[in-house]
Protein backbone atom coordinates (compact mmCIF):
# COMPACT_ATOMS: atom_id res chain seq x y z
CA UNK A 1 0.00 0.00 0.00
CA UNK A 2 2.77 2.56 0.67
CA UNK A 3 4.09 1.96 -2.84
CA UNK A 4 0.65 2.67 -4.31
CA UNK A 5 0.27 5.81 -2.24
CA UNK A 6 3.62 7.22 -3.33
CA UNK A 7 3.43 6.23 -6.99
CA UNK A 8 2.50 9.18 -9.27
CA UNK A 9 0.42 6.85 -11.47
CA UNK A 10 -1.84 5.93 -8.55
CA UNK A 11 -2.29 8.26 -5.55
CA UNK A 12 0.77 10.55 -5.83
CA UNK A 13 0.98 11.31 -2.12
CA UNK A 14 4.21 13.08 -1.09
CA UNK A 15 6.81 10.88 0.58
CA UNK A 16 6.50 12.79 3.86
CA UNK A 17 2.78 11.99 4.11
CA UNK A 18 2.85 8.32 3.08
CA UNK A 19 3.39 7.01 6.62
CA UNK A 20 0.58 9.12 8.10
CA UNK A 21 -1.81 8.19 5.31
CA UNK A 22 -0.96 4.49 5.60
CA UNK A 23 -1.48 4.63 9.36
CA UNK A 24 -4.84 6.36 8.94
CA UNK A 25 -6.05 3.80 6.42
CA UNK A 26 -4.92 0.88 8.59
CA UNK A 27 -6.53 2.48 11.66
CA UNK A 28 -9.91 2.76 9.94
CA UNK A 29 -9.71 -0.87 8.82
CA UNK A 30 -8.69 -2.13 12.24
CA UNK A 31 -11.34 -0.06 14.00
CA UNK A 32 -14.17 -1.35 11.81
CA UNK A 33 -13.04 -4.97 12.00
CA UNK A 34 -12.61 -4.73 15.78
CA UNK A 35 -16.15 -3.42 16.17
CA UNK A 36 -17.50 -6.30 14.07
CA UNK A 37 -15.53 -9.08 15.80
CA UNK A 38 -18.04 -9.86 18.58
CA UNK A 39 -20.74 -10.51 15.98
CA UNK A 40 -18.69 -12.88 13.83
CA UNK A 41 -19.24 -15.83 16.16
CA UNK A 42 -22.98 -15.35 15.74
CA UNK A 43 -22.53 -15.15 11.98
CA UNK A 44 -20.79 -18.52 11.97
CA UNK A 45 -23.63 -20.04 13.99
CA UNK A 46 -26.30 -18.57 11.73
CA UNK A 47 -24.71 -18.92 8.28
CA UNK A 48 -22.40 -21.87 8.86
CA UNK A 49 -18.68 -22.40 8.53
CA UNK A 50 -18.52 -23.27 4.84
CA UNK A 51 -20.67 -20.40 3.56
CA UNK A 52 -18.69 -17.87 5.57
CA UNK A 53 -15.12 -19.13 5.10
CA UNK A 54 -14.94 -20.12 1.43
CA UNK A 55 -16.48 -16.93 -0.03
CA UNK A 56 -14.31 -14.90 2.36
CA UNK A 57 -11.12 -16.35 0.89
CA UNK A 58 -12.30 -15.62 -2.66
CA UNK A 59 -13.40 -12.08 -1.75
CA UNK A 60 -10.02 -11.39 -0.13
CA UNK A 61 -8.20 -12.56 -3.25
CA UNK A 62 -10.43 -10.47 -5.52
CA UNK A 63 -10.03 -7.36 -3.38
CA UNK A 64 -6.29 -7.76 -3.25
CA UNK A 65 -6.24 -7.89 -7.04
CA UNK A 66 -8.47 -4.84 -7.58
CA UNK A 67 -7.16 -2.57 -4.81
CA UNK A 68 -4.96 -0.59 -7.28
CA UNK A 69 -8.14 0.32 -9.18
CA UNK A 70 -9.21 2.49 -6.25
CA UNK A 71 -6.70 5.15 -7.31
CA UNK A 72 -6.83 8.16 -7.18
CA UNK A 73 -9.70 8.12 -4.64
CA UNK A 74 -8.24 7.70 -1.14
CA UNK A 75 -11.71 7.16 0.37
CA UNK A 76 -12.21 4.16 -1.92
CA UNK A 77 -8.86 2.76 -0.79
CA UNK A 78 -10.03 3.15 2.82
CA UNK A 79 -13.23 1.24 2.04
CA UNK A 80 -11.30 -1.54 0.32
CA UNK A 81 -8.81 -1.78 3.17
CA UNK A 82 -11.54 -1.75 5.82
CA UNK A 83 -13.42 -4.53 4.06
CA UNK A 84 -10.19 -6.51 3.70
CA UNK A 85 -9.56 -6.10 7.44
CA UNK A 86 -13.09 -7.25 8.19
CA UNK A 87 -12.78 -10.27 5.91
CA UNK A 88 -9.43 -11.11 7.45
CA UNK A 89 -11.02 -10.96 10.88
CA UNK A 90 -13.71 -13.39 9.70
CA UNK A 91 -10.97 -15.93 9.07
CA UNK A 92 -9.11 -15.13 12.32
CA UNK A 93 -12.11 -15.80 14.57
CA UNK A 94 -11.19 -19.51 14.22
CA UNK A 95 -14.48 -21.34 14.78
CA UNK A 96 -12.90 -24.48 13.33
CA UNK A 97 -10.60 -24.72 16.33
CA UNK A 98 -13.56 -25.68 18.51
CA UNK A 99 -14.84 -28.17 15.94
CA UNK A 100 -11.70 -30.11 15.12
CA UNK A 101 -9.24 -29.83 17.99
CA UNK A 102 -9.68 -31.97 21.11
CA UNK A 103 -10.60 -29.94 24.17
CA UNK A 104 -7.44 -31.17 25.97
CA UNK A 105 -5.18 -29.67 23.32
CA UNK A 106 -6.94 -26.41 22.39
CA UNK A 107 -4.41 -24.39 24.36
CA UNK A 108 -1.57 -26.04 22.48
CA UNK A 109 -3.34 -25.40 19.16
CA UNK A 110 -3.78 -21.72 20.06
CA UNK A 111 -0.09 -21.55 20.99
CA UNK A 112 0.88 -22.96 17.60
CA UNK A 113 -1.44 -20.47 15.94
CA UNK A 114 0.17 -17.59 17.83
CA UNK A 115 3.66 -18.82 16.90
CA UNK A 116 2.58 -19.06 13.25
CA UNK A 117 1.24 -15.52 13.37
CA UNK A 118 4.46 -14.17 14.89
CA UNK A 119 6.57 -16.14 12.41
CA UNK A 120 4.50 -14.73 9.55
CA UNK A 121 5.03 -11.20 10.86
CA UNK A 122 8.79 -11.81 11.02
CA UNK A 123 8.79 -13.04 7.44
CA UNK A 124 6.81 -9.95 6.41
CA UNK A 125 9.27 -7.59 8.09
CA UNK A 126 12.21 -9.44 6.55
CA UNK A 127 10.71 -9.35 3.07
CA UNK A 128 9.79 -5.69 3.45
CA UNK A 129 13.33 -4.77 4.42
CA UNK A 130 14.69 -6.79 1.50
CA UNK A 131 12.36 -5.12 -1.03
CA UNK A 132 12.52 -1.57 0.34
CA UNK A 133 14.95 -0.37 -2.30
CA UNK A 134 13.20 -2.00 -5.25
CA UNK A 135 11.63 0.12 -7.96
CA UNK A 136 8.06 -0.28 -9.20
CA UNK A 137 9.32 -1.98 -12.36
Amino acid sequence: MPYLLQDPDYFDIPFEEVGTTTGSILFVGSFISTLATPFLGYAYDIVGRFWLLIPTFFLLAIQLAIIPLSAPHIWLLMIFRASMSLLGRVVLVKPLLIDYVKSESRGFAMTLHAYGFVFGELIMVTLFSMTRGMSMN
